[in-house]
């Protein structure tokens, strides 16, 4: 966490009031009923304005513009709402699987790493094979994932309970579930930040993620990365630069320049998506890693 909080120093690190945010994760349940629409509408609709802003006059003013009449983003946002809603009512098996299958397999990969390196093997050893799960088998990266991952292999085991709980349950597979769950939440509701901008105040709430749009806006931000505020001490999510957060974990130069070729970020884009449908073989193949891990584990500690 030290070198986390370095980092986070070293980046001008600004702290966002995140308190929709932590509202819409206080809510989850009822947001996934589609209770509370306004709030939703809301921020469907200022995702749908985000899209078609003027980014050259924002960057040269810190001003928003847009040439799109307000009433074609309602009508935009009217309808999108009613497809997630119908998504929704009809169970939402099928809404956004691929990001579901994802952060399960995410969640189940660290687990078995953990176990496999158990303390003291040092956190960057693990990371560096959590950057090789994300590369070579979900072939993505995603901060939020990284920086979650780093915080789980830096803290001592008793301190995090997700590992500890693993040992401790008769169904590791759901408190993994559970896990991913709770990190593909955050991942829907980084959402609703203000911005601060020049004189004024820019509201980017997004729903869903950040979006290509809001990516092209960042660099005209004053800060590289986000902390929530809230509830006591800020509590930094990650730096919305992935190579500067691949930076922290490890100390190989040549690791941010291998990752981050364009030709491999094309190979990894391309792989993606042929291997979309075949995250189903592979959760299959890290569940029962895992279970096999644990019964050993399991077996050596009634030795």
């Amino acid at each position: 966490m030290n070198a986390l909080r370095k980092f986070f120093k070293q980046h001008d690190v600004m702290s966002v009031n995140w308190n929709y945010a932590l509202y819409m994760a206080e809510n989850a349940e009822a947001w996934m009923q589609m209770q509370h629409l306004d709030e939703i509408f809301q921020t469907v609709l200022a995702g749908e304005r985000l899209t078609d802003m003027d980014t050259k006059h924002f960057r040269a003013t810190g001003q928003f513009r847009t040439d799109v009449p307000l009433e074609r983003h309602i009508s935009i946002a009217q309808q999108k709402l009613a497809s997630i809603d119908r998504n929704l009512k009809a169970g939402g098996v099928r809404l956004h699987k691929t990001y579901r299958d994802a952060f399960y397999v995410a969640g189940l990969a660290m687990a078995e790493i953990q176990l496999e390196h158990p303390p003291p093997r040092k956190s960057r050893q693990k990371m560096k094979r959590f950057l090789e799960f994300l590369d070579q088998e979900l072939n993505a990266f995603t901060p939020l994932l990284m920086h979650a991952a780093w915080l789980l292999f830096s803290n001592p085991p008793g301190k995090i309970r997700f590992f500890g709980g693993l040992q401790g349950t008769k169904n590791p597979l759901a408190l993994v579930r559970n896990f991913s769950w709770d990190l593909q939440h955050w991942f829907w509701v980084q959402t609703a930040v203000s911005v601060p901008i020049r004189d004024g105040v820019f509201e980017i709430p997004l729903l869903m993620t950040f979006d290509k749009r809001f990516a092209e806006i960042v660099p005209a931000l004053q800060a590289r990365s986000f902390a929530i505020c809230g509830r006591g001490n800020p509590q930094p999510i990650y730096p919305l630069d992935a190579r500067d957060l691949v930076s922290l974990f490890t100390k190989d130069p040549n690791v941010q320049e291998v990752l981050f070729d364009p030709a491999r970020v094309l190979a990894r884009a391309e792989r993606r998506t042929a291997a979309n449908a075949e995250l189903d073989g592979l959760i299959a193949a890290y569940e029962t890693r895992l279970l096999e891990r644990l019964r050993t584990a399991a077996a050596s500690n009634h030795v």
